[in-house]
């Protein structure tokens, strides 16, 4: 009766191990979920930087005209540059950061 006093050593003997293979598969789960989280946000994000780039492009290519040909009244590349990016940071910052409702007051007869 040996052999089944042995099954039984080694099942005990594997808990520890079955336990720790059952962790890992539950973590590495959860890192495939998260994963696939993040490569939705960074395809989200690479689209948004290159709407972005392609604004910039087309500010570029304004402020390419000679000087003769540009109003006075135009802004410098850089500061173009410098508003179309704290243009695009605030949009980014507005879709990032969800809007609640304000609390409504009720209203009392006095």
């Amino acid at each position: 009766m040996l052999g089944g006093r042995g099954r039984a050593i080694i099942s005990t003997k594997s808990r520890p191990i079955v336990d720790q293979i059952t962790r890992i598969v539950a973590a590495n789960e959860t890192l495939q979920r998260e994963n696939a989280a993040l490569r939705i946000e960074n395809d989200r994000l690479s689209a948004e930087l290159r709407s972005i780039g392609d604004a910039l492009d087309g500010l570029t290519t304004v402020s390419d005209r000679s000087a003769s040909q540009r109003p006075d009244s135009d802004r410098s590349p850089l500061a173009m540059r410098r508003l179309a990016l704290a243009t695009a940071r605030e949009i980014h910052a507005r879709r990032a950061t969800p809007v609640s409702p304000e609390p409504v007051t009720p209203v009392t007869d006095s």
